[in-house]
């Protein structure tokens, strides 16, 4: 959930990244992600529109429709 707005390149350079990618929406009101978030194991928000969702493992990307059964 985010307490407020921040433009993407301040986050990386608060991060200390080397790219950064805004490959998301918010819920304005509240903060939270629209669509699939997962961080750590920890499954936040489920997926909605039937929309794909991107998974970074070490160096492996992933792509795809997430279905929750």
């Amino acid at each position: 959930v985010l307490n407020r707005r921040t433009a993407i390149r301040y986050m990386a350079r608060k991060g200390n990244a080397i790219a950064a990618v805004n490959g998301s929406y918010f819920k304005p009101q509240t903060g939270v992600p629209l669509g699939t978030m997962m961080v750590d194991g920890e499954l936040l928000t489920g997926p909605i529109y039937n929309r794909v969702a991107m998974g970074i493992r070490g160096n492996e990307f992933l792509m795809d429709r997430v279905i929750l059964n």
